[in-house]
């Protein structure tokens, strides 16, 4: 008989789903609100109000995000170019012409 492993929903929990990180606002005994964004340092985004269990499949598949994979992802995002930006590459310079 496999156990399924139990994990608790907590105020201040950021889930990433996809591109998207939730971070719980505010928990409580049958309802959860949280917050959509696109960055978790901005703390910019949307509120939503939802039911336990409808959290609870929202997130199914997510990762909860601890402080180290936070700074692992921030990290990702601040190396590679935003969207519609061109990608930093070292300037290609031609080798000198020899001389003889």
């Amino acid at each position: 008989m496999q156990s399924k492993s139990k994990l608790k929903l907590e105020q201040g929990q950021i889930w990433k789903q996809g591109d998207e990180f939730l971070r719980i606002v505010k928990w409580s005994r049958l309802a959860i609100e949280y917050k959509k964004m696109t960055d978790p340092a901005a703390k910019d985004g949307t509120v939503h109000d939802v039911t336990k269990k409808e959290f609870c499949r929202l997130i199914k598949g997510a990762t909860l995000m601890t402080p180290d994979l936070l700074a692992a992802d921030q990290a990702a995002r601040d190396a590679s170019p935003a969207p519609g930006e061109p990608a930093l590459l070292a300037p290609l310079t031609e080798p000198a012409p020899e001389t003889a």
